[in-house]
């Protein structure tokens, strides 16, 4: 069954949403990559979880105040040479998206507004950047930890988007594409607000040191 969404920092790292991982035993996930669908999932798409670890600041009763983030380790390394339609994705390094920036958030989500199904199929969004003020106009945020997007009505992320990549290209060159979210939380239903994104690049050194600790790999 689809829970959560996610994106590849290395060949044993996965990132996801710390909320997609409390009080889970590691072995109670599978991860699937190099597939757009869930439909007749090959076996050699599908790698087990070693360890899970959260950021413990983060609150479900208050997700609002951010540090909404996890990595999760796997048991065996991807391969890239054989699976040539997938790698690992480049994490923004700063904190800061340009308003209106056109960012897009990418899962498996719900594609109804109230208690939907996830997507049999990956989906992606198109959202654009709202300003500290426009964040705060919901939901008081900590817009240092946590970015914002979307129209505030219409197409948002959903149930089953949780933990996937919202990237954005640099103002400096638009033809590089970084990840600067991590799906976090949003209105119910699901169109009746932006879409909350937990800002990866205020947890840099966060992210290094745990996947460090867990893989001895940087990425």
């Amino acid at each position: 069954m689809h829970t959560c969404t996610g994106s590849i920092l290395n060949n044993k790292t996965i990132l996801t949403a710390a909320h997609c991982l409390l009080k889970s035993n590691p072995n109670s996930f599978r991860i699937m990559v190099g597939q757009n669908h869930l439909n007749n999932i090959a076996p050699t798409n599908l790698f087990d979880v070693e360890m899970i670890k959260y950021n413990f600041e983060f609150n479900l009763d208050s997700p609002t105040t951010g540090n909404d983030i996890g990595i999760m380790k796997l048991k065996t390394a991807i391969d890239f040479t054989k699976m040539k339609n997938i790698g690992s994705i480049c994490l923004a390094s700063i904190t800061s998206v340009p308003d209106s920036s056109k960012c897009v958030a990418i899962g498996f989500g719900a594609t109804e507004t109230s208690h939907g199904k996830p997507s049999k199929m990956l989906k992606s969004t198109i959202l654009p950047i709202q300003s500290d003020s426009t964040c705060r106009s919901k939901f008081m945020v900590d817009t240092s930890r946590i970015l914002c997007a979307g129209s505030g009505s219409g197409t948002t992320t959903c149930q089953g988007d949780s933990g996937g990549p919202l990237v954005c290209p640099l103002k400096a060159d638009p033809n590089t594409i970084l990840q600067f979210g991590v799906t976090s939380f949003g209105g119910s239903p699901c169109n009746s607000s932006y879409s909350y994104f937990t800002n990866v690049g205020g947890y840099t050194t966060w992210l290094k040191q745990s996947a460090q600790m867990l893989t001895d790999e940087p990425f």
